[in-house]
C-alpha cells in the first residue's frame, strides 16, 4: 500500500517517490498525530509541546518522512540537501525567541515607534510563511518526465 511504502524504504534516500506517494504518507502521519494527540490530551499525557503517544509517533516517523521528502525532491530532479529547506522556517522562528536586549534599549531605536524585537518577530513570522509555502510548492512540483539523475520515476 501507498502509504506506509516510506516505512519499508526507511533510510532509502535514493531514488524517486512520486506527488501521490509523499502526499499520501503526509495526510496519514497527520491523522495519526492529531489522533495520538487527542490521547494525548483525554489522558492527560501532555507536556509543554507534545504529548508522551504524539511524541513517540513524530519520532518513529521522522526518518521515513525525511527519506520520503528527499526522494520527492530527487522526483523534481533537485538534490536531497534541499530538504533542509524543511528546517530553515522553523529555525527563522525560534530565533524570534531570543531576546536582544542591547538592541532594544539603544539610543538609535528609541524615536522608533516600535522596537526591534517586534520588528524581528514580524520579519521572522513572514520568512516563515514564504519558507513554508516554497516548501509545499516544492513537494507539489510536477516530477521530472523520463529518467533523470535519480533514476526512473516511481509512479
Amino acid at each position: 500500500m501507498l502509504i506506509f511504502k516510506p516505512f519499508t524504504r526507511f533510510f532509502d534516500f535514493t531514488g524517486r517517490a512520486s506527488r501521490k506517494e509523499y502526499w499520501l504518507f503526509v495526510l496519514f502521519c497527520l491523522i495519526v498525530y492529531a489522533i495520538m494527540f487527542g490521547i494525548d490530551a483525554v489522558f492527560g499525557l501532555t507536556g509543554e509541546a507534545t504529548g508522551l503517544l504524539s511524541g513517540i509517533f513524530y519520532y518513529v516517523t521522522f526518518i521515513p518522512h525525511l527519506a520520503v521528502m528527499v526522494r520527492r525532491l530527487h522526483d523534481s530532479n533537485r538534490m536531497g540537501a534541499w530538504a533542509f529547506l524543511w528546517g530553515m522556517p522553523l529555525l527563522i522562528m525560534a530565533d524570534t525567541q531570543i531576546s536582544h536586549p542591547s538592541l532594544n534599549d539603544a539610543d538609535a531605536f528609541t524615536s522608533f515607534p516600535f522596537h526591534w524585537s517586534e520588528i524581528q518577530a514580524i520579519l521572522s513570522f513572514a520568512a516563515f510563511l514564504i519558507g513554508v509555502v516554497w516548501f509545499i510548492v516544492l513537494m507539489c512540483w510536477r516530477g521530472t518526465a523520463g529518467k533523470n539523475r535519480f533514476g526512473d520515476p516511481d509512479r
